[in-house]
């Protein structure tokens, strides 16, 4: 579902959300799924590397945004420009972390140069 920024710098709520019950004055709130980006900057985009850490480096300077889990995002960054694996696998693997797992477990063969990772 798309939703246009106005000239004034509003974002436009797209009518099937607006119809679940939202009135004027609600608040809402906007989530990035920032694994989800870098894989379509990657994907359909093709993107360098170093263009979409640039990308995801902005999202999280960003006054407006916050981003939850900083801290595992920037290992998810430092483990793509280093060219250990894919973003999101890296950003799998320090969520698991912080969790408390020791590994990460799959069956992606890439996923596996990652530090952490263990076959399946």
């Amino acid at each position: 579902m798309d939703s246009a920024i106005t000239v004034k710098g509003q974002a436009t709520i797209p009518k099937p959300v607006r119809e679940h019950g939202l009135k004027p004055s609600d608040r809402v709130k906007f989530f990035i799924v920032v694994a989800e980006r870098a894989w379509v900057l990657e994907r359909a985009y093709r993107l360098r590397t170093t263009e979409i850490t640039g990308a995801i480096e902005r999202l999280q300077q960003a006054d407006l945004l916050v981003v939850e889990h900083e801290q595992q995002v920037f290992t998810a960054l430092a483990a793509l420009r280093a060219g250990l694996g894919a973003f999101a696998d890296a950003l799998t693997h320090a969520l698991n972390v912080r969790a408390g797992s020791s590994c990460t477990t799959a069956l992606d063969r890439k996923a596996l140069r990652l530090p952490g990772f263990v076959p399946l």
